[in-house]
């Protein structure tokens, strides 16, 4: 009965020493399991960062290659309308180039009067 009272507490032994080996392994995974989710979620946050700012920066990007097409267009349009005054203003020259020429015309004698261009004439100083 001795030998068998031994046997039993070198078993016993023996289990308590390999469940504190395995509760060590176990504590030692868990460890390593929960130092790789803390790097895991660093490399999470500065990759999250890294995209972040890389968004960031095409955005700005964007916004300026637009503010410059905005003011390439209000270039263009002042340019435009630059360009239709001056045509009105051509149109008005050669308008009153024209009255004053029939104008003189008229003083010389050179034009016979009806009353249509009569009215012609007075539309013509309306419009001056």
């Amino acid at each position: 009965m001795g030998k068998v009272e031994a046997d039993l507490t070198r078993s016993k032994s023996l289990r308590e020493k390999q469940s504190k080996e395995f509760l060590w392994q176990l504590e030692d995974v868990k460890q390593r399991y929960e130092q790789q989710i803390v790097e895991l979620k660093l490399e999470h946050e500065q990759e999250k960062t890294h995209l972040l700012q890389q968004h960031n920066a095409e955005k700005d990007s964007l916004v300026r290659d637009h503010e410059r097409e905005i003011e390439n267009l209000e270039k263009q349009l002042r340019a435009a309308n630059m360009e239709h005054e001056n045509q009105i203003q051509e149109s008005k020259k050669r308008d009153v180039q024209s009255t004053l020429a029939f104008l003189i015309d008229l003083f010389h004698g050179r034009i016979i009067f009806l009353p249509a261009t009569m009215l012609v004439i007075h539309d013509v100083f309306l419009f001056l």
